[in-house]
C-alpha cells in the first residue's frame, strides 16, 4: 500500500490517552509512512489536567502499539505558550524539524497535521500552512477530561469503570493510583468538588476575580510558594481573591502585604505600577472561571529591596532571578504571565 504523506503529525496532550486518540494513531498510520505524536503542556508540573508526564505518556502511547507499528512512530515534547501562539507555532515548527532529523528522517517534506477539530482549542490545526490538514472525525465522543475526573474520584477500594482507554493506559492508571502523586491529585480533585458544590444552588455560573502582583527588582520576581491546595508546594505570584468593598488595585496591595509583609504607601506603589493587565482565558484555573488582574510594579534598581516572609496562604516569601524560573514548578499560568509580561 502507498502511503498519502510522508509524516502524520498529531498534537496533542493525551492526559490520558484513550480510544478517541488511538482511532487518530491509527488512521495515520493508514495514511503515512511516520507517525510523529506531540505531547503538549509538557512543561507543566503534576496537575489535575497534566497529571502525567511525557515519558509516562510516551510509554502508554508506543506500549498501545504492536511493535511493528511502534518502528513508525515517534514522540517529542512540546511546551505551552498559552499567550503568545506564534513562539508556540514557531517551537513546533523548531520540534519537528529536530525531531525528524534526529530520526534521519529530514528526507521527508510531504507533511500531514491530523486532527479532529472539537472545539475552540483545535484552532491551532490552521497554524500551519505549510503542512497539509488531514481532519478526522470525532470518536465515540470520547473526551479525557472526565476520564480524569472519575479517576481521582475513584474511593481506595472502587474497581476500575469501564473507561474507554486501551489496555496500556488501564495497566499505567493501575499502577499510578498507589503512588503519592495519585493522592496529591486526589486531594486537590476533592477540593474543588467542595468548591463547587458550595456554589452549585447559585442561580448563575459563578464567575471570580482575583488580583496578582508581579513585582521585579534588579531582575529578579517576587514569588510565594502556596500553603495550600489547590497547588500546594507550587509557586505564584502573590495574589487573592477581590473583596467586595474594595477596588482592584487595593486587593493587589492588601494580598501582597497579606502574603509577603511588604508594605509601602499607595502612592510609591503607583510610581512603581508599570502596566496592569487581564487574564481572562477560559481554562486557566481548574477551580471555575477565574479572572485575574495583573499588576506589575517594577522597583528601580537603587531602592533597597525589600525583606519579605510568607503569611496567611503563603508557606514562604522569596526572591527568585527571572533567569531561574522554571514552568514545572508554577501554580496554574503564573509562569506564563511573567513570562509575558517581563518579556523585552
Amino acid at each position: 500500500m502507498t502511503n498519502k504523506f510522508d509524516i502524520a503529525i498529531f498534537i496533542g496532550r493525551f492526559q490520558p490517552f484513550h480510544n478517541g486518540h488511538l482511532a487518530v494513531v491509527k488512521k495515520a498510520l493508514a495514511q503515512a509512512q511516520y507517525i510523529l505524536i506531540l505531547c503538549g503542556s509538557s512543561n507543566t508540573p503534576r496537575n489535575l489536567k497534566n497529571p502525567f508526564t511525557f515519558t509516562e505518556r510516551e510509554n502508554i502511547i508506543l506500549n498501545a502499539f504492536s511493535p511493528e507499528e511502534q518502528k513508525r512512530i515517534y514522540c517529542a515534547t512540546i511546551d505551552d505558550y498559552p499567550y503568545d501562539d506564534a513562539t508556540w507555532q514557531l517551537n513546533v515548527q523548531q520540534i519537528v524539524n529536530q525531531t525528524l532529523a534526529q530520526n534521519k528522517l529530514s528526507q521527508y517534506t510531504n507533511i500531514a497535521l491530523i486532527g479532529h477539530k472539537k472545539d475552540s482549542s483545535s484552532y491551532y490545526l490552521d497554524l500551519f500552512p505549510s503542512w497539509q490538514t488531514l481532519f478526522v472525525e470525532n470518536f465515540d465522543n470520547i473526551s479525557a477530561t472526565p476520564i480524569r475526573r472519575a479517576y481521582y474520584r475513584l474511593s481506595h477500594q472502587e474497581t476500575f469503570p469501564n473507561f474507554p482507554i486501551p489496555n496500556s493506559t488501564l495497566t499505567f492508571l493501575e499502577k499510578f493510583r498507589e503512588t503519592e502523586d495519585y493522592q496529591y491529585l486526589k486531594e486537590e480533585q476533592s477540593l474543588i468538588d467542595t468548591e463547587k458544590k458550595a456554589w452549585s444552588t447559585a442561580p448563575y455560573p459563578p464567575i471570580f476575580t482575583t488580583t496578582d502582583a508581579l513585582l521585579i527588582h534588579q531582575n529578579a520576581v517576587l514569588l510565594v510558594e502556596r500553603a495550600k491546595a489547590p497547588g500546594k508546594g507550587l509557586y505564584a505570584m502573590p495574589g487573592g481573591f477581590l473583596e467586595e468593598n474594595e477596588t482592584l488595585f487595593h486587593s493587589c496591595l492588601r494580598e501582597l502585604q497579606e502574603e509577603t509583609g511588604i508594605s509601602l504607601n499607595e502612592t510609591l506603589w503607583k510610581n512603581f505600577l508599570r502596566k496592569e493587565k487581564i487574564y481572562e482565558q477560559p481554562g486557566r484555573s481548574e477551580r471555575g472561571r477565574i479572572i485575574t488582574h495583573v499588576f506589575y510594579f517594577h522597583l528601580p534598581d537603587d531602592v533597597l529591596r525589600p525583606t519579605v516572609k510568607g503569611r496567611d496562604d503563603a508557606a514562604k516569601a522569596f526572591w527568585l532571578p527571572l533567569d531561574k524560573l522554571n514552568a514545572k514548578q508554577f501554580h496554574d499560568d503564573h509562569f506564563h504571565i511573567i513570562r509575558e509580561l517581563t518579556k523585552r
